[in-house]
């Protein structure tokens, strides 16, 4: 009896102990996908979940981190994963859907997109990813619609001021568009393509001199693609 109770014991302390490293690597692995180390990253979530599988979680992130690399099709068997072990999760089908946009396999990632919706209406990242499927297919107006929805939902959404910027260009609404571009540098004012995009909408609206200097600061910031603006539309 004596004997069964420290099997028993010392497999309870083992598995807490692979449990609270799993934690700690978990921890560890979001901070390094934050900071946009995403090789670390995966390493820590790889390790993280050889000492605990259940967490959908962990299969989550590890997900995000291998889109961020290109990893196309293994993040697919992540976010299966998740949905696997919580059904009910959201960001899973939100997530799945941006791979499916990336395989042009739009149907797909909005029928995600749809669902990721359904079990949380408030979600901003599947109103996003939406309006990403959308404009993919160039179907702006649906786009516009699920952009609006997302920026309502959080109004300091990067990507979805900026993508809905993208969609008044496609439109033809350059001054709109160059408020969405406006905003989007307002919340990180180092983003070369927000300063590109709004340099092609000032140019639209006859604003050579504004578009000419956005166009230099997007260069700088590394959007490349400036200096053939510059050198077409500026240096004549």
């Amino acid at each position: 009896m004596n004997r069964l109770l420290l099997i028993v014991s010392f497999t309870f302390f083992s598995f807490a102990c692979n449990a609270q490293e799993a934690t700690e690597l978990f921890k560890s692995g979001v901070k390094k996908l934050e900071s946009k180390e995403y090789i670390e990253a995966l390493a820590e979530f790889d390790k993280a979940i050889s000492k605990d599988k259940k967490k959908p979680e962990y299969f989550l992130k590890r997900g995000e981190t291998k889109i961020a690399l290109g990893n196309d099709i293994s993040a697919i068997q992540d976010f299966n994963k998740v949905i696997e072990l919580d059904p009910k999760n959201s960001m899973a089908y939100a997530n799945r859907s941006s791979v499916y946009v990336n395989l042009k396999d739009f149907k797909g990632a909005i029928e995600d997109c749809n669902m990721a919706i359904e079990l949380n209406p408030q979600n901003p990242v599947a109103h996003l990813r939406l309006g990403n499927a959308f404009s993919k297919q160039k179907e702006y107006i649906e786009a516009m619609k699920a952009y609006n929805a997302a920026i309502k939902l959080d109004p300091y959404n990067l990507d979805a001021h900026y993508s809905r910027g993208d969609a008044k260009v496609a439109l033809g609404d350059y001054l709109g568009a160059v408020q969405d571009f406006n905003k989007a540098i307002k919340i990180d004012s180092e983003f070369g393509l927000a300063y590109l995009n709004r340099g092609i909408s000032k140019s639209f609206l006859g604003d050579k001199a504004g578009a000419c200097i956005d166009w230099s600061i997007a260069g700088e910031l590394g959007a490349s693609e400036a200096y053939d603006y510059i050198r077409s539309k500026c240096n004549q």
